[in-house]
């Protein structure tokens, strides 16, 4: 096993701890209180790109996670899953759910996790294990770039979308959602 250097490691790690500390800060703020110490600056960080890209990776994947837990949700109120069988789909992995949910929605179209815009899932999906259990030598070498993270999320609001036109939720996909993931 080739270690990152002890640098990076902390880079990375202040760069967490510094973006928990914000929230934290966020959350008390909006509760009355106020931190002791009122700024915080460690010395290592993530670039601001770097960070960007940290966040953006780990923001997709829980939004991932969080949408399609949502659509099965759905399909037990639709009488379509009962709730145990909803809790055994939900202990999948949230690429597996994703790729699944037409099929237990009664879908006939089938996504393919090779062509876009669901590849992003999968893609998305794949970077999960690496970010969230802090595999710092993948991160810093695996992190898709800028424009890669901008087109995974971009691609990812297209998914929902279709995923949303797949499951009858609404008739065609709409530019206004299909906005979101688009910058100029």
């Amino acid at each position: 096993m080739t270690l990152l250097p002890e640098k990076d490691r902390i880079r990375i790690w202040n760069t967490l701890f510094r973006q928990a500390r914000s929230e934290a800060c966020n959350l008390a703020k909006a509760t009355g209180k106020t931190p002791k110490i009122s700024s915080f600056h460690p010395r290592f960080l993530l670039s601001e790109e770097e960070q960007s890209r940290l966040l953006l990776l780990a923001y997709c994947t829980l939004a991932i996670e969080a949408r399609v837990n949502h659509l099965i949700d759905e399909l037990v109120e639709k009488g379509r899953l009962d709730e145990r069988e909803a809790v055994s789909v939900q202990r999948l992995s949230a690429d597996a759910k994703w790729f699944l949910l037409p099929k237990i929605a009664g879908a006939k179209k089938r996504l393919r996790w090779d062509s876009s815009p669901h590849q992003a899932i999968a893609e998305i999906c794949a970077h999960r294990n690496v970010l969230f259990h802090v595999n710092f030598r993948r991160l810093k070498d695996g992190l898709p770039n800028a424009g890669k993270m901008l087109a995974l999320f971009r691609d990812f609001v297209v998914a929902m979308e279709d995923m949303n036109v797949l499951l009858r939720r609404v008739r065609r996909r709409r530019n206004r959602v299909l906005d979101i993931g688009s910058f100029s």
